[in-house]
């Protein structure tokens, strides 16, 4: 008899013991990096040379043709599943959308799989595996079931290493990683992927708020008809309280983040926009889910409710 046995990658608090049972001395903001490139798959993290830095390790073992993880996306989908084009086409597709792709979209836009069951299967699969992730934006039944990449890894290889992968077999780029880090497109991928974390550690962000384990957590988005003149919006994490709703901001930034007279207006908008169209009575907390904090000003001691920072995302599940 055989029996499927789902292995789930270490959380962050895990991730920390693991990279300090294998000597690899760093401090637990840069194993927040690594978890946002990696994720807590231990293979990977036991590759990490001790003698080098995060960033070295990375161009190393991405970003040079014999590095381990080089060809690793290749080989994972073609070791998991019989036609890995399949399914690497649809993961190809879920990572080119960072606020989710839905159900309907991938119905229109995947190729090789075509609509129906077959397609239900394969993202059912994905899922189960833990490369994507599906989820229903409060408030919207009617959209369906949206999908967004869960895998660590395997957004970091479709952003940065398949654009460029010929190039890198030809050698004709060298220490890669090392020339975009700290450029605004690396601050880009750094907040989608603190967001990917974030949404890994929501048990222990409902600890960090003191929130009950059965709030419903969930993106929440709006995009107004063609003839409205209201501006979309896009809530990164709410929670549905028994008596209120916490709606979330995530931002990483390398330094305590900012709020200023035009970020204060963006947010009130987007409460007041969720009130609207939400029509919800309860009482509206508005968090800000930050890496590095948040800067004391006017505008943050009269909005913000309550701050999470990447501290807290270290905590045990239970």
């Amino acid at each position: 008899m055989t029996r499927k046995i789902r292995l789930l990658p270490f959380n962050l608090y895990e991730t920390s013991l693991y990279v300090k049972h294998i000597g690899y001395q760093s401090s637990s903001q840069q194993i927040l990096k690594l978890y946002m490139i990696m994720g807590g798959v231990p293979f990977y993290l036991n590759q990490l040379k001790r003698s080098y830095s995060i960033d070295q390790n990375i161009d190393n073992l991405f970003f040079n043709s014999d590095g381990i993880l080089f060809d690793e996306f290749d080989e994972v989908f073609s070791s998991l599943f019989e036609h890995s084009e399949q399914y690497k086409e649809l993961i190809s597709l879920i990572g080119k959308y960072k606020d989710g792709i839905s159900r309907s979209i991938l119905d229109t836009k995947a190729k090789l799989t075509g609509k129906g069951g077959r397609l239900t299967r394969r993202l059912e699969d994905l899922e189960y595996a833990g490369f994507i992730a599906s989820y229903i934006p409060y408030g919207h039944k009617k959209l369906g079931i949206f999908y967004r990449i869960n895998d660590e890894y395997c957004y970091f290889y479709l952003k940065w290493i398949e654009p460029i992968k010929n190039q890198l077999k030809q050698n004709k780029i060298t220490k890669y990683w090392k020339s975009i880090v700290n450029t605004p497109r690396y601050f880009g991928w750094l907040g989608y992927a603190f967001e990917n974390t974030c949404y890994k550690h929501i048990t222990q962000i409902k600890n960090a708020l003191d929130i009950e384990e059965t709030s419903l957590a969930s993106p929440w988005r709006y995009m107004p008809r063609k003839i409205e003149t209201e501006k979309g919006v896009q809530i990164d994490l709410l929670f549905d309280r028994y008596d209120a709703i916490s709606i979330c901001e995530i931002k990483y930034t390398d330094k305590p983040f900012i709020i200023d007279k035009n970020y204060a207006a963006i947010l009130e908008q987007k409460i007041e926009i969720f009130k609207k169209i939400s029509r919800t009575n309860k009482q509206i907390f508005l968090v800000l889910i930050s890496a590095n904090g948040v800067k004391e000003t006017q505008y943050s001691k009269t909005l913000i409710n309550n701050i999470v920072i990447w501290e807290n995302l270290f905590g045990k599940d239970n």
